[in-house]
C-alpha cells in the first residue's frame, strides 16, 4: 500500500530532507508517495538524481517566511525548513522559524482536510544539560533566543491542531551521521573528518568531555516517515540516539579510521550534554536503532 498519497517536504535541500528522500527510495515502489513536492529557498541541485531513482518529484522555489502560494492538495507535510548554517542560533533565524510555522498554519487552514504534519524542532536545546554546574552557562550555550523561537513555534502549532487545522507530530531532532552531512563542517563529525584528511590530525578546540549522541540518518528518516502514519502519538517525539558519546570518543574513532592522531588543544571550554531519551518514541513507532554509532561513523567516513 502507498505510504502517503501526496507528500510536501519543506527545507528538502538540507541534510534531513535529503536523508528522508533516500529512505523513500529504499521503499518498495508500491509504498512510495504517489507525488512528492519539495519546496526550497534556493534551487535543489539533486532533484534530477532523485527523479532518476524513480521518485515523482516536483521542485518549487519559494521563501517560506512569506505567504505560501503553492498547491494545498497534500495529504502529508514534513516541515524541515530552518536555517542550517552557522547563523542558525541567531535571533533573526529564531524569528524566521516562527514565521515559517505561522505561514504553514495559514496554508493548512485553507485545505479541505486536516493535513498530517511532521514539524522538525530541535532536540539540541531541550535535552541540554550543563555538566559542570560551577561554570557559567553563557560560556558556550548562549542560545536562549533559539530555544524561545523553537518553543513558540511548537506552541502555535499545537494550538492550530487544537483548532482542527492540522494533525501534528513534533519531532525534536538531535545529532546524526549520514552522507548528506559530510559538508556541514559546523558539526563535529564532518569537521573532524575534513580536518583529518586535510591536516593529518584531528584537533579538539572545545571540551573533550562534551557529550552527544548520534543516530544513523537512515533510522532518523525511517522514524520521521513512520511518525506520519502513526495515529496514536504523544508530542513531542525524540528523534535521536540514546547512546552517549563524548567528543573525545568521536574524535578518536574518526582519527583511527583515517589513520591520524588526535590533539586536544583546550580543556577550558564548558562541557555540556544533550542526548535523546528515545524509549517512548521507539515504543510509539515500533522502531529501534538499527546501527551503532561506530557502524555509522565507518559508513560516514567511507562516503565522505
Amino acid at each position: 500500500t502507498i505510504m502517503f498519497e501526496s507528500l510536501l517536504i519543506t527545507g528538502a535541500n538540507g541534510f534531513v530532507g535529503q536523508s528522508v528522500l533516500d529512505e523513500i527510495i529504499s521503499l518498495p515502489e508500491g509504498q512510495r508517495p504517489s507525488a512528492i513536492t519539495i519546496v526550497t529557498r534556493r534551487e535543489f541541485p539533486n532533484v534530477n538524481w532523485f527523479i532518476e531513482q524513480g521518485l515523482n518529484i516536483t521542485s518549487v522555489i519559494a521563501d517560506l517566511a512569506e505567504t505560501w502560494k503553492f498547491n494545498r492538495d497534500f495529504s502529508h507535510v514534513i516541515q524541515l525548513a530552518a536555517d542550517g548554517s552557522i547563523n542558525a542560533y541567531s535571533e533573526a533565524s529564531s524569528r524566521e522559524f516562527v514565521k515559517i510555522s505561522e505561514q504553514l498554519i495559514q496554508w493548512c487552514q485553507l485545505s479541505k482536510n486536516a493535513i498530517e504534519v511532521f514539524h522538525a524542532s530541535s532536540g539540541a536545546c531541550f535535552g541540554y544539560q550543563v555538566l559542570d554546574k560551577s561554570q557559567s552557562l553563557s560560556i558556550e550555550w548562549n542560545k536562549e533566543k533559539f530555544v524561545k523561537g523553537r518553543l513558540q513555534a511548537e506552541r502555535i502549532l499545537k494550538n492550530a491542531q487544537d483548532d482542527g487545522n492540522l494533525n501534528l507530530r513534533i519531532g525534536r531532532l538531535y545529532s546524526f551521521l549520514g552522507r548528506h552531512i559530510a559538508t556541514k563542517v559546523q558539526y563535529a563529525a564532518p569537521s573532524f573528518a575534513t580536518m583529518a584528511k586535510r591536516d593529518g590530525v584531528v584537533r579538539i578546540t572545545g571540551s573533550p568531555a562534551t557529550v552527544r549522541s548520534y543516530l544513523d540518518a537512515s533510522d532518523m528518516a525511517d522514524w520521521i516517515l513512520k511518525s506520519l502514519i502513526e495515529t496514536k502519538y504523544k508530542n513531542p517525539l525524540s528523534i535521536g540516539s540514546s547512546t552517549e558519546v563524548t567528543i573525545l570518543e568521536l574524535a578518536n574513532e574518526v582519527a583511527r579510521l583515517i589513520g591520524v592522531e588526535v590533539e586536544v588543544e583546550s580543556t577550558l571550554a564548558q562541557p555540556d550534554r544533550y542526548v535523546a531519551d528515545n524509549e517512548e518514541t521507539m515504543t510509539t513507532l515500533g522502531v529501534r536503532e538499527t546501527k551503532t554509532w561506530k557502524e555509522s561513523i565507518i559508513e560516514f567516513i567511507e562516503n565522505s
